[in-house]
């Protein structure tokens, strides 16, 4: 029960921020270590306004703390004191994937593997219920499976959206 509490709280309140710090995390892959935490610093210090998610807001904080945030080594480049910025990152956009595993899985009840071989962005009919279709291979009369329609609460179609989302970012 405190899991999925959890799992709610954090995707309604916190999905934006978190799926900002994935898309943040996979631009700085680009870049060579320096170039990496430059970027880094310059997205998170000063061109993220309204960070409510704890973690991120955390980082900037600590960034935004003025000469607090990194010294001048002997090369005369900035060591940085933010420890593991691209870390915490994946970890938040962790912390939302997994968010959104949870609620779909206790709100529908989905095993694994149907969750798995969930299409990104499957379609959701919006009757008088939202409704997924979703393909059930277990328990149906062929091999092929068999197409089960099921309703699902809005913060279901949320988290399937989000995660969608999620895995868009990952593809790049």
């Amino acid at each position: 029960k405190k899991i999925v509490s959890f799992s709610i709280q954090y995707m309604e309140n916190y999905s934006n921020d978190a799926l900002l710090a994935g898309e943040m995390f996979m631009k700085s892959r680009l870049y060579s270590n320096t170039a990496k935490y430059k970027y880094l610093y310059n997205e998170i210090g000063n061109n993220i306004s309204d960070i409510k998610e704890p973690s991120l807001k955390g980082i900037q904080d600590e960034i935004n703390s003025g000469e607090k945030s990194y010294t001048i080594n002997k090369s005369g480049f900035r060591d940085i004191r933010v420890k593991n910025i691209s870390a915490k990152l994946l970890e938040i956009n962790k912390k939302l994937e997994a968010s959104c595993l949870v609620i779909i899985l206790m709100t529908t009840g989905m095993r694994n593997s149907e969750l798995v071989n969930l299409k990104r962005y499957p379609e959701i009919e919006d009757d008088e219920y939202f409704h997924i279709k979703r393909d059930i291979k277990k328990t149906a009369k062929t091999e092929e499976g068999e197409e089960q329609s099921i309703c699902i609460p809005l913060i279901t179609k949320k988290a399937i959206e989000i995660l969608s989302q999620i895995g868009e970012i990952k593809d790049g």
